[in-house]
């Protein structure tokens, strides 16, 4: 990837897709990639893998301000009432099962079925066995399956 290509708007965008899938939270994940690329502006280059680096970065900036989450608030993340016999449209369902996943499990299946990373790319950029970067996202899929057949059959009953 060459220097002007780190900043493309296509690059911003694949990380701010992971970054809101990471945070559930629009806003500040605009905040981290933008923290993020200021960083990545400063560096020297070339860097080995500029790709890898930053979204590495992202994750990184993702988790710190989920720990810092966690300091302030003992809350559980937003999740849907379902004491309520209305069903969710089908992205919102699909967020909220993501944000049912563990940070790792979310992080996987985001990289993999959004963006389109393969698992030798995965297990590059996040330093995972490709093994079990494999068994996450399958956990993680079968996760998101059984949250959104729950949900969807939850009126049925």
């Amino acid at each position: 990837m060459k220097n002007k290509e780190i900043f493309s708007k296509e690059n911003r965008d694949t990380l701010w897709r992971f970054a809101s899938t990471m945070l559930a939270d629009e806003e500040e994940a605009q905040d981290v990639v933008q923290d993020v690329l200021a960083k990545a502006w400063s560096r020297p280059f070339p860097m080995l893998n500029p790709k890898a680096y930053l979204i590495r970065s992202v994750r990184n900036a993702c988790i710190d301000r989920i720990r810092n989450r966690k300091l302030f608030t003992d809350e559980l993340p937003d999740l849907p009432d379902t004491s309520s016999s209305d069903h969710l449209h089908d992205a919102d369902l699909v967020r909220h099962a993501m944000k049912s996943l563990t940070e790792q499990q979310r992080m996987v299946l985001h990289l993999k079925d959004i963006e389109g990373f393969s698992t030798a790319e995965l297990s590059k950029t996040l330093n995972i066995p490709e093994n079990q970067i494999r068994v996450t996202l399958s956990r993680a899929r079968k996760a998101m399956k059984e949250y959104i057949e729950k949900e969807m059959n939850y009126g049925n009953q």
